[in-house]
């Protein structure tokens, strides 16, 4: 399926089950779908962070880029493997 919401209309009309965020599960209400902890499992999700370098940042991409790499995030980027900036492609 293409997208959360799809898959969290289909575990709502009984077709099976699914992994998908805590927000997704619950962002409708309407009771038909339920968070539950499966014991032993820890589902993780890869992120990528990309900026065009070819045009000046505005303050607020230069404030969350700054943030993201600075030195209060850098046990999440440790436990996340190595995230560092990437030097813009040749």
């Amino acid at each position: 399926m293409g997208n959360s919401e799809a898959i969290r209309m289909a575990v709502a009309e009984g077709i099976g089950v699914a992994f998908v965020s805590a927000l997704v599960a619950t962002e409708a209400g309407d009771g038909e779908v339920s968070v539950v902890e499966v014991e032993g499992v820890r589902p993780e999700r890869v992120l990528y962070l990309a900026r065009d370098t070819s045009r000046p940042a505005t303050r607020a991409q230069e404030a969350f880029w700054d943030y993201a790499f600075s030195d209060e995030t850098a046990e999440i980027r440790r436990r996340l493997g190595s995230l560092t900036p990437a030097s813009p492609a040749s």
